[in-house]
């Protein structure tokens, strides 16, 4: 039998699924530029009505952020949010700081209290975030963040108390024979393209980033462990398993510059 190909060369396949749902990210989206002409620019590949939710920082920082350093001249806008809500997308917030305190979520409130609606979602690492947010705002999904790292054989137990509705599975899992015996695929978010990530097995960026956001003094560095080039992930290949929730991660880094000097 034929081998199913782990890579593909394009994106030309990803709309051909239209059930399927995409999170995609704008942590490359200029703060000037409306969130309706990025993502047409950037997921014009994507049926408009496939897109689910966007992730990314808006314009307030908080302490609970992680995964990236806030750059405020990359941030989703109220016009945007406004403008995503619309047209039936929500906010993911990337709340993946791996140094969050009950401290820092007091300090928070305010923001989640502003952001807390239905069809938005919250990304986290430390499981006492999760448990307070369940508790202070419900309406928000609350998904388990890649940088627990779970592998295919341990992904369904991060379901096993009801704390997460869905858990995001690390790109270097993707060629995992293992995957196909996820149980709880529906609830399963995975990355449809990678960058570093899918090859880097010491991803210590995280708590860098996460001693950043807190102003704290920087005692990890990246890793140079990750691959520098951006993959594509054979979307056929995944569907066909079962999996119909993925991420997207930035396709043109400067996709908003280029589209300023046009």
């Amino acid at each position: 039998m034929k081998k199913v190909p782990l890579l593909i060369p394009n994106y030309d396949d990803f709309s051909k699924h239209k059930h399927i749902k995409f999170t995609v990210s704008a942590r490359n989206k200029p703060t000037g530029m409306l969130i309706n002409d990025f993502l047409i620019a950037e997921y014009g590949f994507l049926n408009y009505n496939q897109i689910d939710t966007v992730y990314g920082f808006t314009e307030e920082l908080i302490p609970l952020y992680g995964g990236r350093s806030f750059k405020p001249e990359a941030v989703l806008t109220e016009y945007d949010l406004d403008s995503m809500y619309q047209d039936g997308i929500g906010l993911r917030l990337p709340l993946t700081n791996s140094l969050v305190t009950r401290q820092d979520y007091e300090d928070s409130k305010w923001f989640l209290e502003k952001h807390h609606r239905e069809h938005n979602d919250v990304i986290i690492t430390v499981k006492k975030l999760a448990e307070w947010i369940r508790e202070d705002f419900p309406l928000y999904n609350r998904d388990c963040s890649t940088i627990k790292n779970y592998t295919p054989k341990q992904i369904d137990n991060s379901f096993s108390d009801g704390l997460y509705d869905n858990t995001v599975l690390s790109a270097r899992f993707n060629d995992d024979p293992n995957i196909t015996n996820i149980v709880n695929k529906d609830k399963i978010i995975v990355f449809a393209n990678s960058k570093c990530g899918w090859t880097c097995q010491t991803p210590t960026c995280y708590m860098q980033v996460s001693q950043n956001i807190k102003g704290l003094e920087e005692t990890f560095e990246c890793s140079q462990n990750g691959g520098t080039d951006k993959v594509i992930f054979n979307i056929n290949r995944l569907v066909d398993m079962g999996f119909s929730h993925f991420k997207l991660t930035p396709i043109n880094e400067t996709v908003g510059i280029m589209l300023h000097l046009l």
